[in-house]
């Protein structure tokens, strides 16, 4: 077990303290306690929080990226399962020769 200690913590910069302290709470598992994820809740609390400082027109913006992100992933999603159906496919037709 490593000992941390609170002036190591205290040296960390802002995003560094973020990613050990969220190492620590995955590596011990005791912030989620009778099925309440507390990360989960922090993390929505802190996206929601950076959500609202956005202007109308960031918002937008960010809506738009996350459309196409979704149809960028789906379109990859369709390409896979195509490939992976003529794959099927081929495997099927030769087991039957």
């Amino acid at each position: 077990m490593v000992e941390v200690r609170i002036c190591d913590l205290a040296q960390l910069k802002k995003e560094e303290f973020k990613m050990a302290w969220y190492a620590e709470l995955q590596r011990i598992k005791w912030h989620c306690i009778k099925g309440f994820d507390a990360i989960r809740f922090y993390k929505k609390y802190q996206y929601d929080k950076w959500y609202n400082s956005l202007t109308n027109e960031e918002k937008e913006k960010l809506k738009e990226e996350q459309e196409l992100r979704s149809k960028k992933a789906d379109r990859e999603l369709c390409s896979a399962l195509a490939q992976l159906s003529f794959l099927m496919g081929e495997v099927h037709r030769r087991a039957l020769y």
